[in-house]
């Protein structure tokens, strides 16, 4: 039960960093710099993250305590999951944030292609034709 239990952990550690990334390089594309953008995405979203995690290693913990044959059976699985759950919000938490300030560049605006612009012209036309016959409605 314990590799299924790090085949679960799987789905559930990479979401803490990816909150934790996302939320950094969208300052960094907003122009704070990297190093700030650490400190503000990780603590803009750190008290969500901990009080997620810690729930869900609550919620496995809490297995420890049945007794019985379910605690003999699910002991590996809870504790396995519930340190994984730990390790990864350890991790979301310090390294991360360090590694995004370092390595994160904020992204190049894009050029429009000529079927963007020439989407965009076109729908410009088409609010102003809609307006006007809404106007005369």
């Amino acid at each position: 039960l314990s590799l299924m239990a790090l085949i679960l952990a799987a789905g559930l550690v990479v979401d803490d960093a990816i909150v934790v990334l996302e939320n950094i390089a969208r300052h960094i594309d907003d122009g704070v710099p990297p190093l700030q953008a650490a400190y503000i995405g990780t603590r803009e979203v750190g008290f969500t993250l901990l009080s997620m995690n810690l729930s869900l290693v609550v919620v496995f913990v809490s297995i420890l305590y049945m007794g019985g044959i379910v605690e003999r059976l699910f002991r590996e699985f809870s504790i396995t999951l519930a340190a994984a759950i730990l390790v990864s919000l350890l991790v979301s938490l310090t390294l991360t944030p360090m590694l995004c300030a370092r390595w994160l560049k904020p992204n190049e605006p894009e050029k429009d292609g000529r079927l963007q612009r020439w989407s965009h012209q076109a729908h410009q036309w088409l609010l102003r034709h809609y307006d006007r016959s809404l106007s005369w409605a």
